[in-house]
C-alpha cells in the first residue's frame, strides 16, 4: 500500500502538466519536478524519488531552475528517502520543512458498500462547472490563489476529456458550489482522492463526510482495489472513521 500511495501522489502531481502545452515534467537522478508555467508553488511540485541520489548540487540546480523563471516551488520528501546526508544538503540550501502529510489507504476488499444518492453532488462536465470547482480550491488561500484559476482554465480540455484520469465532483448548497473532491485513477487497480475542500462558511455541516462517502462508493463501483489519500495530522480523524489507515509519511519543504 505504501508504494501505491507514493506512486499515486507523484502521478497526480505530474499528470496534467505532462500533456499541457507550455508545461513540463522533468527528471534528474533522484528528483522529479513540474514546471507549470505559473509563479506560485501550488503546481510547481518537486518530488524526491531516490534520496541517496539527491545532494547539494542537485538541490542547487533545482533552485536555479525555478529562480530563472521567477517561480516558487515545493519539494516533497517521503519518510523512506530521508537521510542525515540529505538533511544536511537541504539545510545548506536553506530549504526548510513546512508541513507534513499522512499517506492513508483503504483496501476496497475491506469496504462495506452503501449506495449513495446525494442530489447535491454533481460530476464536473462543463467549463463553467470547472471554473466554479477551481474557485472553491483557490479559496483555500487568502486572497484566493489566482494561479489555481489559471491552471484549471488552461487545463480545461484535459479535465473535461472523456478519458480523463481525474473525475471531479462538486456539492451545491442553495444553488452555490461550496465543496469539491477529485478521484484520480492512476491505473485500473489504484485511485487517489484529492481536492476535498469546503468553503469556510459551509464547514462543520457534514458535507466533507458526504463527499468522501460518495467518492468511496464511486471507487467501489469502478472496481478499484486500493483507494488512497493524503491528510494532515489534524484532519486524519475523518478518514480513520471511514476505514482508512496510515501507511506512509511525506514532508513538504520550500
Amino acid at each position: 500500500m505504501k508504494q501505491y500511495i507514493i506512486d499515486n501522489f507523484l502521478e497526480h502531481a505530474t499528470a496534467v502538466s505532462a500533456v499541457m502545452p507550455g508545461q513540463e515534467v522533468l527528471s534528474d537522478g533522484g528528483l522529479n519536478w513540474v514546471d507549470s508555467g505559473l509563479k506560485s508553488d501550488t503546481f510547481n511540485v518537486a518530488f524526491v524519488r531516490k534520496g541517496s541520489a539527491v545532494d547539494t548540487v542537485k538541490l542547487s540546480e533545482l533552485q536555479s531552475y525555478y529562480q530563472e523563471r521567477s517561480a516558487a516551488f515545493c519539494l516533497w520528501l517521503p519518510e523512506e528517502e530521508q537521510s542525515p546526508e540529505l538533511f544536511r544538503a537541504l539545510a545548506q540550501q536553506k530549504i526548510t520543512r513546512q508541513a507534513s502529510a499522512l499517506g492513508m489507504g483503504l483496501r476496497m476488499a475491506d469496504y462495506d458498500p452503501k449506495k449513495m444518492e446525494v442530489p447535491e453532488i454533481e460530476a464536473v462536465r462543463t467549463p463553467e462547472q470547472l471554473l466554479e470547482y477551481a474557485s472553491v480550491i483557490a479559496a483555500n488561500w487568502s486572497p484566493p490563489d489566482q494561479d489555481v484559476l489559471q491552471f484549471y482554465t488552461q487545463a480545461s480540455a484535459v479535465y473535461l476529456a472523456r478519458d480523463a484520469a481525474s473525475s471531479l465532483f462538486i456539492y451545491r448548497q442553495a444553488g452555490k458550489i461550496v465543496s469539491t473532491i477529485e478521484l484520480f485513477a492512476q491505473d485500473k487497480q489504484t485511485a487517489g482522492i484529492y481536492g476535498l475542500s469546503t468553503l469556510e462558511a459551509s464547514r462543520r455541516q457534514g458535507i466533507g463526510t458526504k463527499m468522501m462517502s460518495y467518492i468511496m462508493y464511486c471507487a467501489w463501483q469502478a472496481g478499484y482495489e486500493n483507494l488512497i489519500l493524503h491528510a494532515s495530522e489534524a484532519g486524519a480523524g475523518i478518514y480513520q472513521r471511514l476505514g482508512f489507515r496510515t501507511y506512509a509519511h511525506l514532508y513538504e519543504y520550500t
